[in-house]
């Protein structure tokens, strides 16, 4: 069970994530029939849900795909909605192992979860009576709103052998998780929600829940093929040590041995930390079906070290700082002038450039993404309630600490659109989209730019995302 002190500090953050490009509910468009599925090795970008011709998702079967034969699946969760880039994006770990895989084209934040619920109930069963899947080996994976959404099915639903969760942890929880799953997590040590999913991997060491934590050299973000691939290898040796599959020794081995591989093709340069995690990854993973004892030594021996004691302690001090100055950043988006905000992300930069401890490093790339996530949150806010006595200030501050985010340009084009300056407005709304803003649901859902809905340039910037 979590303890109470390490749920409220999940619950806080998860509360600021959520509030990350909200959206109202909405259908798509589509229409069909009722489609059989017979494409192996390719990737299906929409696939009609029997039941409700206005909900989709996106599907890879393996190549190696027969309906004579009980397959693995992972129903994944974008916060956008953006199912289609996610299967293009894992296909191939899902061919290496055997895997379908299916990304939902209508999940997204914002959504009430009575909605989410209606959303993945419609794809659970869409893909369960067209396929031959293995129902002891269901599993759910998501990244950031779409994390929580994967969670929430293994907690509140159940029937879930396994979630991988990137970038954000639990929904709230207001009581003892029941249903049995297994847990892992994947964030990048750039990530604002780095602390959280650090405190949650921690509270759940006094759960009966089987958990592992990944961290990769990134942000706020899905996670490199790479990456993703540790996450499968998960799910395969824990549904070993569960029995649903046979063990496979060979291939636990070969993990462990590309895992040592890493760790001596670096040795130079590597970090102490670096190595701890490789050898605790060897033992989470294999503890229990193999015999590794001397890899337990060795993690054993690198935790005793002076310098793996001293870096526990600066973790412990860059994690105080950390939550001190989210706290303050939040009470100071409502009282600072721009002034004082230039000064801080000038300061961070260069503490970025200038400190030689890669966890000081990280810290202070954390707090400026953890800016640029504020001061999304409150332009947003600010549109939406037609609040703009301070909206300048926000996008000000969105420029200085994250100016080559695209959505710094499409919500200063928002903007514009609220006060009646089209033209502006469709400047930064082709800036955004040539920069990578590619979010055609979230300019339909957030409504701003229907006064131009049949303008010819308007249409012309929409067709570079169709295309």
């Amino acid at each position: 069970m979590l303890s109470k002190s390490k749920v409220i500090l999940i619950l806080l953050l998860s509360i600021s994530i959520a509030l990350i490009a909200c959206h109202s509910k909405k259908t798509s468009q589509s229409t069909g029939e009722y489609q059989k599925i017979t494409e192996k090795g390719k990737i299906i970008e929409h696939v009609i849900c029997k039941k409700n011709i206005n909900q989709n998702y996106a599907l890879y079967l393996p190549s190696t795909y027969s309906p004579d034969k009980k397959y693995p699946i992972i129903y994944f969760f974008d916060p956008h909605a953006k199912g289609i880039q996610v299967i293009k994006k894992y296909s191939t770990v899902a061919e290496k192992y055997g895997f379908i895989i299916a990304a939902s084209n209508m999940s997204k934040n914002g959504l009430s979860w009575e909605y989410t619920n209606e959303i993945y109930d419609n794809l659970y069963d869409d893909t369960y009576n067209k396929l031959s899947i293995d129902k002891q080996r269901i599993y759910t994976a998501g990244f950031s709103g779409g994390a929580r959404v994967a969670s929430s099915i293994a907690i509140f639903k159940g029937g879930i052998a396994g979630v991988i969760a990137c970038g954000a942890g639990f929904p709230q929880i207001n009581e003892p998780i029941k249903n049995k799953f297994n847990f892992i997590g994947i964030v990048g040590t750039a990530d604002f929600n780095f602390i959280e999913m650090n405190n949650l991997n921690s509270a759940l060491n006094d759960t009966p829940i089987p958990h592992y934590l990944i961290t990769f050299n990134g942000k706020h973000e899905w996670p490199s093929v790479d990456i993703m691939s540790d996450g499968f290898m998960w799910l395969i040796i824990n549904s070993m040590k569960d029995k649903y599959i046979t063990t496979d020794e060979q291939l636990i081995k070969n993990f462990i041995l590309k895992n040592i591989d890493s760790i001596n093709n670096r040795n130079k340069n590597i970090q102490i930390e670096e190595i701890y995690e490789t050898y605790n990854k060897i033992v989470s993973y294999s503890s229990g079906i193999l015999e590794i004892t001397n890899y337990k030594k060795t993690l054993d021996s690198i935790y005793n070290s002076q310098n793996y004691t001293a870096y526990l302690k600066n973790e412990k001090e860059i994690n105080t700082l950390e939550n001190h100055k989210m706290q303050e950043y939040i009470i100071a988006f409502k009282s600072k002038p721009t002034n004082w905000w230039k000064t801080e992300i000038n300061n961070l930069s260069l503490n970025i450039s200038n400190k030689k401890n890669i966890s000081e490093i990280n810290l202070n790339k954390r707090l400026i993404n953890y800016i640029s996530m504020l001061s999304y949150v409150s332009i947003d806010n600010s549109l939406k309630s037609n609040s703009f006595e301070k909206i300048k200030d926000y996008l000000n501050i969105y420029f200085m600490a994250d100016s080559l985010n695209p959505d710094y340009k499409y919500l200063f084009g928002c903007y514009c659109m609220k006060q009646n300056k089209y033209e502006k407005a469709l400047q930064y709304l082709e800036e955004a989209v040539k920069s990578g803003f590619n979010d055609l649901n979230k300019i339909e859902d957030d409504g701003y730019f229907i006064p131009l809905i049949k303008n010819n340039k308007y249409l012309e910037i929409i067709s570079l995302i169709k295309n």
